[in-house]
Formats: C-alpha cells, sequence, structure tokens
C-alpha cells in the first residue's frame, strides 16, 4: 500500500464501520422493542436478528484489524523509505 491510497484506505474501512454500527444500531433497537412487547413472534424474529448483531461485530473486528495491519504495514514501509510522514501529512490535509 503506497502513500497516495493511504487515506483512500482509511476513509473506505471507517465507513464500511459506520455504516455496520449505524445498522447495529438500528438491530438493537427493534430487538429491544420485541422484548419489550414479549410477543412470541417478535422473540422468535430476536433470535436472527441477535445473529445478525453478532456477525457484524465480527466485520467490525475484522474491519480493525485490517486497518491495524494497514497501518503497521504502512509504517513499517515508511521507516525503511522514510516517506510515511509525508503521507500522512498529506493525508491530514485532504
Amino acid at each position: 500500500m503506497n502513500d497516495g491510497t493511504l487515506s483512500g484506505f482509511f476513509h473506505r474501512s471507517f465507513v464500511q464501520v459506520q455504516n455496520i454500527l449505524d445498522r447495529n444500531r438500528l438491530l438493537n433497537d427493534e430487538i429491544s422493542r420485541n422484548q419489550e412487547s414479549r410477543a412470541p413472534a417478535g422473540l422468535t424474529l430476536n433470535v436472527g436478528l441477535i445473529r445478525e448483531l453478532n456477525h457484524n461485530f465480527r466485520r467490525v473486528v475484522d474491519l480493525y484489524v485490517d486497518l491495524s495491519t494497514g497501518l503497521s504495514r504502512q509504517s513499517s514501509e515508511g521507516d525503511s523509505t522514510g516517506h510515511l510522514a509525508e503521507g500522512l501529512k498529506r493525508d491530514k490535509r485532504a
């Protein structure tokens, strides 16, 4: 990953994380409503909603692992080439 793609990579990853977290907020609200109603159909529906919520949490963790790996890789490449600081400065201005 070169300095030119670093900001794009982070932006795309954080947008994905935010979208998943927004979806999780909606899922959590629906799960809460179903739990409060205690209607059998709603409680049954919660099983699938909770599975989706758990899957989404795993996706967020995976995205953060990818971000961490990308940053570590970029940092080690930058340490050897001296370009990391320049790339990060450029990313902050964008």
